[in-house]
């Protein structure tokens, strides 16, 4: 880069000098001073060759080489680093506009130069057509199954970095750091998961385009479901969270496809994942390249009435779980639970969570699951032999038992956890975990709330009725990548 900045100014022939030992460009003169420059670009992680022929005086022919070969030498010094992708891009714009500056400039030929007129540079060579026409579809998965890409969607989300120097209302960078380390943040690590989420971001979209597609940006805060109008894909540029508020506006089979921006940050269970990389780029390519199959994660369709009466299909499915708790957590909840065809129930706890296959690995796994110490104390109740009660007899039945709260995201049914019961002579509670098709659920509570995914939250007290049932329609289209 420094290099041809470097180049010398005085004359036309020590410019071609400095390009012809410094690059492997060819300048052939005619017509006194035309001179005629082919070049060729390998750019950063696009893996497209770029040919650009350009006729044009020497002067103007070594300021715009001098700037193209900055970028291109620039990107190989920064290739594969994240936190200089940003920078990169942003260089590249700034020479695509000067390059659209010269075209629209007027060159003054001198008397030994020839003018270029306007009908020459409205035809470009054939491979400059091929270069700037990109494909304008791509057709993603297995014969039967495609999905015709023309345009996606991506719901990004905000960083924490950007959240905080949002409501810190300056752009102040050294201030806005200084006030996160007076509250014991640490600024340079958030930061530095900013550059992260910002340069993947970055990759997604410009990768998206190179292939022809339209890509659209919205905030998961602001993503409505007329958002979806025109789309082919939607993909959550994010972690699981980000996923969770894509796919819950998606009703029909629309793919929601998962990138996640931050694996240092997040594991990302439901983004893209390969068992020998985490790279989210690497992921990304091998998706649009369809290393993939599609698998339908099988979400619960909730129908809220009051009593018996005006059932209103709620419009958001849920992927991970529902939540129906009072909306203060130190209070009880109180609720009838019907579980399938069963017996209503009366019931005092802490709430109800009801899983999907997808959602078993999270919240309600964690809330079912029982500790080492739970089995060595039951076995010791139960008299085993002390000589054969070792660690490793416990572990084992530990994780054999909690294997049994996990189920296949695809699963037709849903697991149901009712959190800290009470049992007492007021209640009838016969369950308090277990699988099933459909749940009946009738609130006695006061100040009750149900929670969709963590997203959709609605009032639930007295008297309202809600019914959680599974409908292989309402299944979400999610990619497989294939093992390398």
């Amino acid at each position: 880069r420094r290099k041809f900045r470097a180049c010398p100014i005085a004359t036309n022939e020590e410019k071609k000098k400095t390009l012809m030992s410094r690059s492997r460009v060819s300048v052939n003169q005619s017509g006194g001073g035309l001179a005629s420059l082919c070049c060729v670009f390998d750019w950063v992680g696009l893996e497209k060759i770029v040919a650009i022929q350009i006729a044009v005086q020497p002067a103007k022919a070594v300021d715009l080489f001098c700037v193209f070969c900055s970028c291109v030498l620039f990107g190989r010094m920064l290739a594969g680093r994240g936190r200089q992708a940003l920078h990169l891009h942003q260089h590249l714009q700034r020479s695509q506009r000067r390059w659209r500056w010269w075209q629209a400039s007027p060159i003054t030929a001198s008397t030994t130069t020839t003018t270029i007129t306007t009908q020459a540079r409205a035809a470009p060579s054939p491979l400059m057509m091929m270069h700037t026409q990109p494909r304008r579809h791509i057709m993603l998965g297995p014969p039967g199954e495609q999905v015709d890409l023309r345009c996606a969607l991506v719901v990004r989300k905000s960083s924490r970095y950007e959240v905080e120097k949002m409501r810190f209302g300056s752009d102040n960078e050294a201030a806005l750091h200084t006030s996160l380390s007076m509250r014991g943040t640490n600024a340079a690590a958030l930061h530095q998961h900013y550059l992260t989420h910002s340069a993947n971001l970055a990759f997604l979209t410009r990768e998206l385009k190179s292939r022809g597609i339209e890509v659209r940006l919205v905030n998961p805060q602001d993503f409505k479901a007329s958002d979806l109008e025109g789309v082919d894909v939607v993909f959550s540029a994010g972690g699981d969270g980000t996923f969770l508020s894509a796919a819950s506006k998606v009703l029909d089979s629309m793919p929601v496809v998962g990138f996640n921006t931050d694996p240092s940050k997040s594991k990302g269970e439901l983004c893209l994942y390969s068992e020998d990389t985490n790279d989210p780029c690497i992921n990304l390519c091998r998706f649009l390249d369809n290393k993939f199959t599609w698998m339908r994660r099988t979400r619960i369709r909730v129908v809220i009435s009051d009593g018996d009466n005006n059932l209103t299909t709620l419009p958001v499915r849920a992927l991970n779980d529902v939540f129906i708790a009072e909306s203060h957590p130190y209070r009880t909840s109180y609720y009838d639970l019907q579980v399938g065809d069963g017996p209503q129930e009366f019931h005092k706890s802490s709430g109800l969570i009801v899983a999907t296959g997808t959602g078993s690995t999270a919240w309600s796994y964690n809330d079912a699951k029982i500790y080492q110490s739970h089995i060595e104390t039951i076995l010791k109740l139960a008299n085993y032999p002390p000589e054969k009660l070792t660690q490793e007899l416990i572990a084992r039945v530990t994780d054999e038992y909690n294997q049994t709260l996990i189920f296949p995201p695809t699963d037709k049914t849903m697991f149901f956890v009712v959190r800290a019961p009470i049992f007492n002579e007021t209640t009838n509670i016969l369950n308090t975990l277990g699988r099933c098709s459909k749940i009946m659920v009738r609130s006695r509570s006061w100040d009750a709330h149900l929670s969709i995914d963590g997203n959709f939250i609605t009032q639930f007290n007295d008297g309202r009725v809600v019914r959680l049932s599974i409908h292989p329609e309402d299944g979400l289209r999610t990619p497989l990548l294939h093992s390398p």
